[in-house]
């Protein structure tokens, strides 16, 4: 996180995406007895679970994103770990009708963060930054895919996505 940058500022904070984490909450817990990360016991503190769902196996933090399982260091740490950030600002889900659903993605909850992040990833960052073993855009592909996907099932009253493929890279 320390070494992301984005071309535009993130639309939640005028601070880098470190600075702001570091500013929002005060620790991470990694534990094994959770199946999913969450905020905020004890006090401005977030849980990772290392055994859960969405867990931190030896492949995982080796890996920005695993092609096969789709579970990396971008997924099973720093989204969850933004996602449970906001929490902590005071950002609680919105939507009656989904208890981990926002209304919009305009409100910039946990999930409109996440959707923003996953869409600064794909667009804003510097397309030579996420390139391994992996054909040049695989990423920032993942990323924009990532998004669209939440669109679709994070938020309450956003419109969809209008069915076709997501906005070239640049």
């Amino acid at each position: 996180m320390k070494n992301l940058e984005f071309d535009q500022p993130l639309p939640w904070t005028d601070k880098s995406l470190y600075e702001w984490l570091i500013n929002a909450i005060d620790g991470v817990r990694f534990r094994s007895d959770i199946e999913n990360g969450f905020c905020c016991e004890p006090a401005n503190i977030i849980n990772v679970s290392t055994a859960g769902y969405a867990h931190l196996s030896q492949k995982e933090i080796t890996q920005w994103m695993d092609p096969q399982s789709g579970w990396g260091l971008v997924w099973s740490l720093m989204i969850i770990m933004a996602h449970e950030a906001r929490h902590n600002e005071g950002y609680p889900h919105t939507c009656a009708a989904g208890p981990t659903m926002d209304n919009t993605i305009a409100e910039l909850g946990a999930n409109g963060v996440v959707y923003s992040l996953n869409t600064w990833l794909a667009y804003h960052t510097e397309p030579g930054f996420f390139y391994t073993n992996t054909p040049p855009d695989y990423y920032r592909e993942q990323m924009a895919y990532a998004a669209a996907s939440l669109r679709q099932v994070g938020f309450c009253l956003e419109p969809t996505v209008t069915p076709g493929p997501p906005p070239p890279l640049p």
